[in-house]
């Protein structure tokens, strides 16, 4: 399809006000050269005044209306056919598996593991536009607070109540959020799918190893990051 149209037509409007100006501008002329008249004789005119001449005068106004026509047929942005392009979706799903034991709540870090992961994850997300984020709460069991989405102004709101209750079981048990989150990649696409596995402690009685080679399987990259500290500088039970 070829034909002209325009994507903003309602502004074909303003070119009432530029012929009003015009016609403004044709009339003050105009009548300033009759006021002119009835003050100074022609022959004094020429003699005394440095006038422009008439004709160079009008030519001046018919240049301005060419160019106020001009910039309100820019406004209504003229378009000529339009061309489909199929271009492939890029981005990536990342469930990020946040531990919320009450060993997070130590304070080795400012104010505590756990906020210091939530303003981590904060800072993380304006470099994840164009990506899905979802977010599970995980202790001694692994709750999905926000499954995938865009949005992440709604995951921020979510992400500002989580806390030890968030996951209803205490101990860490690493099994769980692994495969919670495997389930909620979805088969469609070829998506990078990434869990973001952040946690303080070691596993309890569950089976990571497992759970971590069948999201292998399906293609899940898991990136897992150690967080906290013990006194004396000794290292934590981190991954």
């Amino acid at each position: 399809m070829n034909d002209l149209h325009f994507a903003e037509p309602d502004f074909v409007q303003a070119l009432w006000i530029v012929a009003g100006l015009i016609g403004l501008l044709f009339f003050l002329e105009h009548r300033g050269g009759r006021l002119l008249g009835d003050f100074v004789s022609p022959s004094m005119q020429s003699q005394t005044i440095h006038q422009i001449p008439r004709a160079r005068k009008r030519l001046g106004l018919v240049a301005l209306a060419v160019a106020l026509c001009s910039i309100v047929l820019a406004l209504m942005r003229p378009q000529w056919g339009f061309e489909l392009i199929q271009s492939q979706a890029s981005g990536a799903e990342i469930m990020i598996a946040l531990d919320v034991s009450r060993s997070m709540m130590a304070e080795d870090v400012v104010p505590n593991r756990l906020e210091r992961a939530k303003a981590e994850i904060r800072d993380l997300l304006p470099y994840l536009e164009g990506d899905q984020v979802g977010l599970i709460a995980f202790a001694g069991r692994a709750s999905v607070l926000c499954p995938l989405t865009p949005d992440f102004g709604f995951l921020r709101l979510v992400l500002d109540q989580v806390g030890p209750k968030s996951a209803g079981r205490g101990g860490t048990r690493l099994e769980e959020p692994i495969r919670k989150a495997t389930a909620g990649f979805g088969d469609t696409g070829n998506l990078a799918r990434v869990i973001l596995l952040i946690t303080d402690g070691e596993d309890l009685d569950s089976f990571p190893v497992d759970a971590a080679r069948d999201a292998a399987e399906r293609g899940v990259s898991i990136l897992a990051i150690g967080f906290g500290g013990c006194l004396f500088g000794e290292p934590s039970d981190q991954l």
